[in-house]
């Protein structure tokens, strides 16, 4: 069993769920406070095993409470467009900047914790172009050969996209890839090729 938490980062989301929209500062705080009451209650509880708890962000203090306490990090591959009103697909830079942020906090624990990043799109031959120009929107900053390099993108054939996931798993030590449902067909295909 795997509980999956995050500080969140979409007011709407907050609104949809009539909960208040506070600051970073005060969602993450809370956020550690409910990992630590999990925590505690899991082994009150005397389960075995207790359930994985799973942290996701981008941010530096959720990447330090997800060093401290979680059994699986995981990056969003997103980063803030220029403006700071909403988020795109984080380019490489951006996703090694916080890999190496994550294994330096990590320290020892870097043996024992599992890394993550959600695969946002799966582009194979015949992807439809509106799929193709949502993606191109969301990364207008970057040449399209650098496309291929995103951390959370796979595109190519479903060889390459297979190749693309094992040069992560290398470079990042990332080992867990979760794949959003709209993409799940497409990557059917690369879960055949990585066979």
């Amino acid at each position: 069993v795997e509980v999956g938490l995050g500080a969140g980062y979409d007011r709407k989301q907050f609104d949809a769920a009539g909960l208040p929209w506070t600051g970073a500062a005060e969602r993450v705080a809370h956020l550690e406070e409910t990992v630590l009451k999990l925590k505690d209650s899991g082994a009150d509880a005397g389960r075995e095993p207790a359930p994985r708890i799973m942290i996701a962000g981008r941010g530096d203090r959720v990447l330090q409470l997800a060093a401290r306490e979680a059994d699986i990090i995981a990056f969003t591959g997103t980063a803030r467009v220029r403006d700071g009103e909403g988020l795109r697909l984080g380019n490489l830079a951006e996703i090694t900047d916080r890999v190496r942020l994550v294994h330096d906090l990590l320290g020892e624990r870097v043996q024992d914790v599992e890394l993550n990043i959600p695969i946002h799109r799966v582009l194979l031959p015949g992807t439809d172009t509106a799929a193709v120009s949502d993606v191109w929107q969301n990364t207008l900053d970057l040449e399209p050969d650098e496309l291929s390099e995103l951390p959370s993108l796979l595109m190519g054939t479903p060889e390459e996209c297979a190749e693309q996931l094992r040069a992560r798993r290398k470079r990042f030590g990332i080992t867990y890839f979760s794949v959003l449902e709209p993409e799940m067909m497409a990557f059917s295909k690369v879960i055949e090729a990585m066979r």
